[in-house]
């Protein structure tokens, strides 16, 4: 419930910078905030997601400032099902090799036709 509310309340400040045209006071931003709030925001969403992609089960939620150890430490004591863990794996693998392709060192140009 308090999520739907806080993120009504985010939409609906959004569309009112939008409509006043505020998107410059973002140029002020250092590119240390910028880099900071988005690696956050990426590890709260790995958090909440990381029950699903490993299979735990528990019966306890997590709740708090500390939900992103809780939920770290009960990864790695014994909840976790470790053929989710095989399974996704490889996955991970395939992943961090492929984003090495995105450096502009590396990256492959590749001719559409």
């Amino acid at each position: 419930m308090i999520t739907h509310a806080r993120t009504r309340t985010d939409v609906v400040l959004q569309i009112g910078m939008y409509v006043f045209r505020l998107g410059f006071i973002t140029i002020y931003l250092s590119t240390p905030l910028t880099r900071g709030f988005t690696t956050g925001a990426s590890m709260h969403v790995f958090t909440s997601q990381i029950k699903h992609i490993f299979g735990i089960r528990t019966t306890e939620t997590f709740s708090g400032p500390l939900k992103l150890v809780y939920v770290s430490v009960g990864c790695w004591v014994g909840i976790l099902q470790f053929t989710q863990y095989i399974k996704s794996l490889p996955c991970y693998c395939f992943m961090w090799s492929v984003s090495g392709l995105k450096t502009p060192e590396t990256r492959v140009h590749v001719a559409v036709t």
